[in-house]
């Protein structure tokens, strides 16, 4: 399979997310149907801007950690250390309980994967290490797919957990996505049985996506190198979150 090509950063790509913004604001404001909708970009760290569903907003730690004490293990998932942002329909979850349904995006500062046949082997070895190692299973298929309103460059992956009964635990709409040198990962997560309902959602969310600069592009053999390091990271900080969450008893 080949590698996508992939075009380095400019100043106009800054200056067409600034655009993109701007017109998905528009067309959350104009749509009857979205109205509640809003767009969401981080002023302090403006990598990338989406589009949240009704109800949904920001998790700050501080909110996350007042609700753990009432859903301690649930929020598990939200509570994670690193540059990471949270979002979830947060008032329903204080009023009726957390419902599974959460986004945590991770940014990962140190380069980005090549977006290759030999990444993806490297993010299935990941999985089948995890499980050899816990009493879970992670199954995935992960393949080179876009991202967003410009169909960014990403990888795609449905990860699935499950204990060893075959019972399963939850599913995640994974990207891994480089942009200007970092990597974000997209985690949509949801219940087992409420993700084929959930999926719709999370993918508009996920098309909504705009991003402040492209990939950096082709890499030197040494920068290749750097590829299972981030994807270790990366991939790694996912199922340690999902593990805490999904670990015998803490359901």
């Amino acid at each position: 399979m080949p590698a996508i090509a992939v075009r380095p950063a400019s100043h106009t790509a800054l200056i067409y997310f600034v655009v993109s913004v701007i017109a998905a604001g528009a067309t959350a404001q104009s749509n009857p149907l979205t109205e509640q909708q809003s767009v969401f970009v981080d002023p302090a760290n403006p990598i990338y801007s989406l589009v949240l569903p009704d109800g949904w907003r920001q998790v700050s730690p501080d909110l996350g950690r007042s609700m753990r004490r009432s859903m301690p293990a649930d929020l598990a998932i939200l509570l994670n250390r690193g540059r990471v942002d949270r979002f979830g329909a947060v008032d329903l979850w204080q009023k009726n309980g957390f419902n599974g349904r959460c986004l945590t995006i991770h940014t990962e500062t140190d380069g980005e994967p090549e977006l290759s046949a030999e990444t993806l082997e490297q993010i299935q070895a990941k999985f089948k290490g995890r499980s050899d190692a816990s009493s879970l299973n992670y199954t995935g298929e992960p393949g080179l797919a876009t991202i967003g309103r410009d169909k960014h460059p990403a990888i795609e992956c449905r990860l699935s957990i499950t204990e060893d009964s075959g019972k399963g635990l939850s599913t995640s709409l994974v990207y891994i996505v480089p942009t200007g040198g970092r990597t974000l990962r997209f985690s949509f997560r949801a219940r087992t049985e409420d993700f084929g309902a959930a999926e719709p959602m999370f993918r508009k969310i996920a098309d909504s996506v705009a991003l402040s600069s492209l990939p950096e592009g082709k890499k030197e053999l040494s920068d290749k190198l750097q590829t299972p390091l981030i994807i270790g990271a990366v991939v790694g900080f996912l199922m340690l979150a999902l593990y805490k969450l999904n670990r015998p008893g803490s359901r």
